[in-house]
């Protein structure tokens, strides 16, 4: 008890953290009024943020800290798959939160009941500690059925022996998309009849998660929610920087920056300023080479040619500052220059 005790005091001062750093972040939320229509066919993506006063928001699509994205999707057959996160990044852009939440079966195992058409495995063997145990049943673990939201996710971090003092027992990570209250009353997660584009009502995660609201209004009265198929535009940009080449031996004289803007549409005007070799709190961004270019496509890639050199073994902070009307996100990546060239110079922008 004093150990369940301790990891939710742990978890929930982790989530006001993430909390606070998604409101740093410059969260700006969300869509115009009117109604909607998802698009029809076809594998959707979701987009977008829940809410839970216990761990903060959960992201349901994004950058992760090497500027991969993640998401959850829905199939033709209504089967979710995939991840959504719940915390935020640092300054420096690393992952903070509680953690992944996973809708795979592979990466949860057999959830607690099968609602969404899969099966379960044999249980686990107590006598034989080589068996995974309720780990080799098949089939989704969430499916979205006539506008509901049926069966399970799990939070990765409840799998995590470090946090949890038996695997098998204590907060295992669940999160429930229907079902009944301890008072009787029904909750689910189902497509908004008005908007067939958005989600609306409550998961159930347990003790520690608490209730999931997938929609509302958020601390500065922006309406937040989780989209099926949102449009691109309508949602928070999201930036990542790359180095082309990002390692060389003694220096490199042309290093290629390429920043890459999510959630834009063809005709945003965008600003970008690079900079090279500055610390981990953006300053001297400002001073970078500034270009502005109009948006093509979803998502948006602008590359500027040799516009850093370095010289001089070390690990170099490069920085982009994207711009997007009110909306301003900093992205890094970093330049190794290993030992073997001549002197040693500053980085210089060209």
């Amino acid at each position: 008890m004093k150990m369940r005790l301790q990891k939710k005091i742990f978890l929930r001062t982790v989530a006001l953290i993430a909390a606070g750093l998604l409101f740093l972040e410059g969260l700006v939320l969300w869509h115009t009024p009117g109604k909607q229509h998802a698009r029809a066919g076809g594998p959707q993506e979701l987009s977008g943020y829940a809410w839970s006063s216990n761990i903060g928001w959960i992201k349901f699509r994004g950058l992760d800290a090497a500027g991969n994205e993640y998401g959850v999707s829905i199939d033709a057959s209504g089967v979710l798959s995939g991840s959504a996160w719940a915390g935020g990044k640092d300054s420096n852009g690393a992952m903070v939160g509680i953690g992944w939440l996973d809708f795979d079966r592979a990466k949860t195992c057999d959830p607690p009941t099968e609602e969404a058409g899969g099966s379960a495995g044999a249980p686990r063997n107590l006598n034989d500690p080589s068996d995974p145990g309720n780990c080799d049943g098949s089939g989704p673990i969430a499916r979205l059925k006539d506008g509901v939201i049926q069966g399970w996710a799990r939070f990765r971090s409840g799998e995590n022996p470090n946090l949890t003092a038996d695997l098998w027992s204590g907060w295992d990570g669940w999160v429930k998309f229907s079902g009944l209250a301890a008072s009787g009353a029904p909750y689910r997660v189902e497509i908004d009849p008005n908007y067939a584009d958005r989600l609306r009502g409550y998961a159930w995660g347990g003790d520690v998660v608490g209730w999931i609201s997938f929609r509302g209004s958020a601390q500065n009265g922006e309406p937040y929610g989780v989209y099926i198929g949102a449009p691109a535009g309508t949602l928070p940009m999201d930036v990542a920087l790359f180095a082309e080449p990002d390692v060389g031996v003694g220096k490199l004289d042309s290093v290629d920056l390429t920043a890459v803007a999510y959630n834009v549409k063809s005709g945003d005007t965008i600003s970008f300023t690079f900079a090279c070799g500055i610390d981990n709190n953006n300053d001297g961004v400002e001073d970078g080479k500034m270009v502005t270019d109009t948006a093509t496509g979803n998502p948006f890639r602008h590359t500027e040619i040799g516009v850093c050199s370095y010289s001089g073994k070390g690990v170099y902070n490069a920085r982009v500052k994207v711009q997007r009307g009110s909306e301003t996100r900093y992205a890094k990546t970093t330049i190794t220059i290993l030992s073997g060239g001549r002197g040693e110079t500053n980085p210089s922008i060209e």
